[in-house]
């Protein structure tokens, strides 16, 4: 797998990248891009750009910035479906990837790339200002007069025109170090990604949903670890204010369930006292099940019949699958909490 740098508006690339096994870094199209902090980090570069032009000439940019780095870099151009593409043609360490996009492709035509040259190197160049005499190079091999009137040559280059400025390579430049890969890189690419992942509570409630599907409850509750105390993130059934509840680790319905994995209990209807505080508690019988590895547990409820262990056995291939949504809610719970000294709401 490769570390790969995705240039395109399209936020399903990086993630078809991703699901490859890539480390993928977002760049933001609308942002002054500084290709030598991406080229520090890109083995392959991606661009999805409509207009070709613009597209090499970025490809350029590229091939320059790619010197300084410590690594081979390659380039993935996806052309667009204008008839001006055709006439794009791959070179080393460029590759061309023509339209329909399909996951297959793509990773196909990145696993070519790597097998294939990298960049080749391109010396780096200094411009020079024709108005200012003193920076052009002397001698006859390097600016010769042409006659009155007809201005000067820069190695065979016409530079009549007042002001117009050329190129000239310079072949022992010193090569500044490459710069570590931006963090916000990283936040750019979440950025673009967010409205594909949930909250505790949107996530809470889609387990609760799917465990209601497998097994018909009067009653059923998702409780989240939130610090050191379990609160309940989504419920069906609840009496008024049940949905504030909270239990401690040390709570009877917590230590049990961990240590058994799920629990059914039969002819609560409150006389439990261990199940004070619990959601639901007050129901005729209960099923609790553990959801590792999120530190969640479901607690289901019914009036109108006993569970039975087949009831639980139902449940734990859901359980597993549930546990890693939670978990992932968890995460993104957690970072949201970190970033809120940056919010800086208008006063």
């Amino acid at each position: 797998m490769a570390r790969v740098v995705a240039h395109s508006r399209n936020t399903a690339l990086p993630f078809a990248l991703g699901t490859a096994g890539h480390d993928v870094v977002l760049v933001d199209v609308d942002a002054d891009v500084r290709w030598a902090e991406y080229t520090a980090f890109a083995e392959v570069v991606v661009l999805e750009i409509d207009d070709p032009v613009v597209c090499l000439a970025i490809v350029d940019g590229i091939s320059v910035s790619a010197q300084t780095a410590d690594h081979d870099v390659r380039i993935l151009l996806i052309a667009g479906d204008g008839a001006t593409w055709s006439t794009v043609e791959p070179h080393p360490g460029v590759a061309v990837l023509h339209l329909p996009l399909t996951m297959p492709g793509l990773h196909q035509a990145i696993d070519r790339l790597l097998a294939g040259p990298s960049l080749p190197s391109v010396a780096p160049h200094k411009v020079i200002d024709v108005r200012d005499r003193a920076s052009v190079p002397a001698g006859p091999s390097a600016v010769a007069p042409r006659g009155k009137g007809q201005g000067l040559t820069f190695r065979g280059e016409d530079l009549h025109a007042r002001g117009r400025r050329v190129v000239a390579p310079i072949p022992d430049a010193p090569r500044p170090e490459p710069p570590a890969p931006r963090t916000i890189s990283l936040v750019r690419t979440l950025t673009a990604a967010l409205q594909d992942v949930s909250s505790v509570a949107e996530t809470a409630a889609v387990v609760l949903a799917e465990a209601l599907n497998l097994l018909p409850s009067s009653g059923a509750a998702v409780l989240v670890r939130d610090g050191v105390a379990w609160r309940v993130a989504a419920g069906v059934g609840l009496r008024s204010r049940e949905d504030r509840l909270t239990l401690s680790p040390q709570h009877w319905l917590v230590s049990e369930s961990t240590r058994s994995f799920g629990l059914i209990l039969t002819g609560g209807e409150g006389l439990w006292p261990q199940l004070y505080g619990v959601p639901l508690s007050w129901r005729k019988n209960l099923l609790a099940l553990q959801l590792p590895p999120a530190a969640a547990l479901l607690v289901m409820a019914h009036d109108d019949h006993e569970y039975v262990d087949s009831d639980l056995q139902s449940l734990l291939g859901f359980a597993d699958e549930a546990g890693h949504l939670l978990c992932d809610a968890r995460d993104v719970r957690k970072l949201a909490r970190l970033l809120e000294p940056f919010c800086d709401y208008p006063s």
